[in-house]
């Protein structure tokens, strides 16, 4: 799916620019959603000893990475530097166009199937 950016993504030094607007992002595979998972979760000390805890926000912002086919001529996965750097349109636009993404392939999934595909709530 290509989406273009409103704000774009700047790369380069001061004096040497460019504004990359056009993303390609992909469906996410399930050795995404694991990769994801993975990267997400970090050993925190307690009083009861180690524990692994996983940051949902960090999970959202990892699979969000692993769907960007390209922003311009870069190569994704795209860095959480790079996500980092998108204005707040730029990046709600993405994490948009990816769910969007994500619900067309199951709704596509669900009618193959021979069933009515489930809207979210308020859409």
């Amino acid at each position: 799916m290509n989406i273009t950016l409103i704000d774009g993504l700047v790369v380069g030094k001061e004096d040497n620019q460019v504004t990359h607007k056009d993303v390609v992002i992909r469906e996410l595979t399930a050795g995404d959603m694991m990769s994801a998972q993975t990267a997400s979760e970090r050993v925190v000390e307690t009083r009861q000893g180690a524990k692994l805890v996983s940051s949902p926000s960090q999970m959202t912002y990892e699979m969000m990475r692993r769907a960007v086919v390209s922003i311009g001529p870069l190569q994704g996965p795209v860095s959480l530097a790079e996500l980092g750097k998108l204005s707040q349109r730029d990046f709600g636009l993405l994490n948009d166009s990816i769910m969007e993404l994500q619900d067309l392939r199951l709704s596509e999934e669900v009618e193959s199937q021979g069933r009515e595909p489930a809207t979210r709530s308020g859409d």
